[in-house]
């Protein structure tokens, strides 16, 4: 019986440590506001994450509203900058490429 209760009592502490842990741990991706979008090369010591899109499905979508969700996308893959490369003909998507910057 006691070690039952000793048992509960180190995974009890485990989990509230890991818990408190995780409350302070700062978040490993980059805020989807830190994201920054521009049609210029970005610098060299960028590291390349890969291409992103955005896209929505709205009846009346806005370049912003794309544009938001590929920043979404970005932010999720670890990047802060975005080389923005082509909307689609109806505007509902864009694509570009994320990288990682210093």
């Amino acid at each position: 019986m006691r070690r039952t209760a000793f048992v509960f009592t180190i995974l009890l502490a485990a989990a509230f440590i890991f818990t408190l842990s995780r409350c302070a741990s700062p978040s490993l991706t980059p805020d989807v506001n830190d994201v920054k979008v521009s049609r210029d090369t970005p610098k060299s010591q960028c590291e390349e994450l890969g291409r992103v899109t955005g896209t929505s499905n709205k009846v009346n979508t806005k370049p912003q509203d794309v544009l938001a969700d590929m920043k979404d996308e970005a932010a999720k893959k670890g990047a802060n900058y975005v080389q923005l490369g082509e909307y689609s003909s109806t505007g509902t998507s864009v694509v570009g490429f994320a990288f990682k910057c210093p």
